[in-house]
């Protein structure tokens, strides 16, 4: 029972059902946790000095950019990850010396995860062969961003 238990009693029992565990949110209706702070640190983390292939070129990441929001949403009793993020990540391929800004916006309620390139320097790429290269790109470093998610689950 609540009262032989009292808070710290409740908060077990929750805890271990997967339930909120917020005092006044013993029924489990609505609670939300912020890991934006560690969410964006370990995105940064992840994606800092990343080499990945695109568009039959080497390319290396640096400086990643991440904004947004990022937390757990336990609704009626059930968790939920919860994520509105922009990526922008500088690429470059050095051996033609091409730089570019790689911009990927995705959300926990929308599935796509489709990459922009902008700011293309040092060397020539097409529109048409921009779109397929940033799409390669995305493609390479989603599973980074899986990864990121899974353990944001077990936060």
């Amino acid at each position: 029972s609540v009262q032989r238990n009292g808070f710290w009693g409740l908060a077990r029992m929750a805890a271990a059902s997967g339930k909120a565990t917020s005092a006044w949110n013993a029924a489990g209706t609505w609670e939300e946790r912020d890991f934006t702070k560690w969410g964006i640190a370990r995105l940064k983390e992840t994606y800092s000095q990343v080499e990945m292939e695109a568009g039959g070129r080497q390319w290396k990441v640096d400086h990643p950019s991440v904004t947004g929001d990022a937390g757990v949403v336990f609704v009626r009793g059930k968790k939920r990850v919860a994520y509105d993020l922009v990526i922008e990540l500088n690429v470059t391929c050095v051996p033609e010396e091409l730089s570019a800004k790689l911009r990927i916006e995705t959300a926990s309620d929308d599935s796509s995860w489709d990459g922009k390139l902008s700011n293309v320097r040092g060397g020539q790429i097409k529109s048409a062969e921009q779109r397929s290269v940033a799409k390669e790109m995305a493609t390479a470093l989603r599973p980074s961003f899986d990864e990121f998610v899974a353990e944001l689950r077990e936060k």
